[in-house]
């Protein structure tokens, strides 16, 4: 409801918070309004939504995802290092093993590259695409955004290698960044050293 009509769903929210100001399901809605708020970009909101249901209802079973959108919220609003604290929490509860865990480390990989540390956002993707492949979309984005890294940082070999991982894998080959990646893997090739006549080409 929150995605389709985000103001039908926040006056269906508030409405439940004022008929059952004391009921725990008051949980639902203070997730579903920061999750409006979040999607309509109103983060200092969403934040303060997050913040309610954190105080009023701990414990409750939309814990997980209540946490990951925090991390995301901090992360649009360009507070990194908070960021990170959130997604680091979603990877402690067992409760959110799978794809949140998945989803929680490509939060991690882009609060690193806010913060300039690409090597750990690296470090980040690779955990996915060799974790969580069960996840292709997630698996995908994280061979891109790691090949690209490696381009980026001059490691042409590594960013080869990684666009060749994804490129070979026929559970990817419907993934949106496939024809980016095609082109990605023509140009590093391109920027490599030639191979001697004789030799083994990369």
């Amino acid at each position: 409801l929150h995605k389709k009509d985000p103001e039908k769903a926040a006056a269906y929210f508030k409405a439940l918070i004022a008929t059952f100001p004391q009921s725990p399901h008051r949980a639902i809605a203070f997730y579903g309004l920061a999750q409006s708020s979040y999607t309509a970009t109103h983060y200092q909101e969403a934040l303060r939504w997050l913040d309610k249901f954190n105080r009023e209802t701990p414990g409750h079973q939309l814990g997980v995802q209540a946490t990951f959108l925090m991390g995301k919220t901090l992360l649009a609003t360009g507070k990194a290092m908070e960021a990170t604290s959130q997604f680091e929490k979603v990877l402690r509860l067992k409760t959110g093993r799978g794809r949140k865990h998945a989803e929680a480390l490509k939060g991690l990989a882009e609060a690193a590259l806010q913060l300039g540390e690409e090597a750990k956002a690296i470090a980040y993707y690779q955990r996915i695409y060799t974790l969580y492949r069960a996840y292709p979309g997630l698996v995908s984005e994280a061979y891109f955004q790691s090949g690209l890294l490696f381009e980026k940082r001059g490691d042409l070999q590594a960013a080869k290698k990684t666009f060749d991982e994804m490129l070979t894998d026929p559970r990817l080959q419907e993934a949106s960044q496939i024809e980016e990646a095609i082109k990605a893997r023509k140009r590093i090739v391109s920027l490599l050293p030639k191979t001697p006549v004789g030799s083994i080409a990369p």
